[in-house]
């Protein structure tokens, strides 16, 4: 479970150490899915130029989620893009961030294991991150939607970051 993160560290590390972006971050997420009892945790890498009153954000990184619907538990896993504006106040960011995805899920029934399908997913975070010294302090919301799921669903969550 921790390999495809250890990946995207590794595969990221040399280019967050950039010193020409004013947001070069590595970050941890946990949200809460909506009515789905389930939860999603992602490790991003992102990259941003303030532009004056507004800045553009773009990375990659992988996305792990876990919900618990009727029909059995879900788990998938995706690598992900990220591109969208911020609005930089001070120490603080407004960051409306939409992302898309794929990757692969499977779904586990009292009758066994369904096996593993590829899907494509999306959707969009609006965050707000504080910057204290080199750590990102952060939380919002967003919604997703998933190829292998029958509608979309809103998550909310908080961010745990590191400042290059």
């Amino acid at each position: 479970m921790l390999r495809p993160w250890a990946m995207m560290l590794m595969a990221t590390a040399s280019v967050l150490g950039a010193d020409r972006f004013d947001v070069c971050d590595l970050r941890v997420s946990v949200a809460a899915i909506g009515l789905d009892h389930g939860w999603r945790s992602s490790v991003d890498g992102l990259l941003g130029v303030d532009l004056g009153w507004l800045g553009v954000i773009a990375g990659a990184g992988v996305a792990h989620d876990r919900r618990v619907p009727p029909e059995g538990e879900r788990r998938a896993t995706s690598a992900r893009l990220i591109a969208g504006p911020y609005l930089p106040l001070g120490p603080t960011n407004v960051e409306l961030l939409p992302w898309i995805g794929c990757g692969r899920a499977a779904v586990t029934t009292a009758w066994g294991h369904s096996g593993t399908t590829p899907i494509s997913e999306g959707g969009a975070d609006l965050l707000i991150t504080c910057v204290l010294g080199h750590v990102v302090l952060g939380g919002g919301g967003g919604w997703q939607r998933a190829s292998d799921l029958e509608g979309g669903a809103w998550q909310a969550g908080a961010l745990l970051g590191m400042r290059f």
